[in-house]
């Protein structure tokens, strides 16, 4: 009778951290083109409304990059909830990680974009002409080399989470953890 509850109870969790690691291949995805879309829209230029107002055309990008927070904290409470033993243990803190990498990446785009509204004044940024200059939402050094670092470990961590779940056709995905950090890469992300 205990090998049946123990067994079903895994089953249970495996499937429960499986539905969390597909919601995160979108998340991620829609992190992805938030980003771009902030960069383009910095480089454009939004006009200036004020150190604490923003622009009719930041606005929605702000507000998904804050609902998308939102999102992976709530994820982030559901996995660590997970009952988990064994090997489930193992996967259920790859995928916490997993969210913790997406979510520590949108709160550096957010801070990003905003510091680069308020940097510039609202007023266009224009393109490198070799497009290896940083995105407008990364200026900052250290920024970007963190997303540099959560982008190696969330690609890591999506493909290690979908092994783990049997999952050869995800964990083979080479669309993960996209994040722009050149410009160069938000054109290439735009052009697909």
């Amino acid at each position: 009778m205990v090998e049946v509850t123990s067994r079903i109870r895994r089953r249970r969790a495996r499937s429960s951290l499986k539905r969390e690691l597909v919601k995160l291949y979108d998340l991620d995805r829609v992190l992805c083109e938030v980003a771009v879309e902030a960069d383009y829209r910095l480089a454009d230029g939004l006009g200036w409304e004020g150190w604490e107002l923003w622009p009719d055309s930041l606005e929605p990008i702000l507000n998904h990059l804050w609902r998308l927070t939102y999102d992976l904290d709530g994820m982030r409470a559901r996995v660590r909830a997970q009952w988990a033993e064994g090997p489930i243990e193992r996967l259920r803190e790859d995928i916490e990680q997993l969210v913790s990498s997406l979510r520590r990446a949108t709160v550096l785009y957010t801070q990003g974009t905003i510091d680069a509204y308020r940097g510039n004044e609202g007023k266009p940024m224009t393109w490198s002409a070799s497009g290896r200059a940083p995105t407008r939402a990364l200026r900052n050094d250290e920024a970007r080399a963190e997303v540099e670092e959560l982008r190696q470990t969330a690609r890591f961590m999506f493909r290690s989470s979908a092994y783990q779940l049997d999952l050869k056709d995800m964990a083979e995905r080479e669309d993960v953890a996209l994040w722009p950090i050149l410009e160069r890469e938000s054109l290439a992300v735009r052009k697909r």
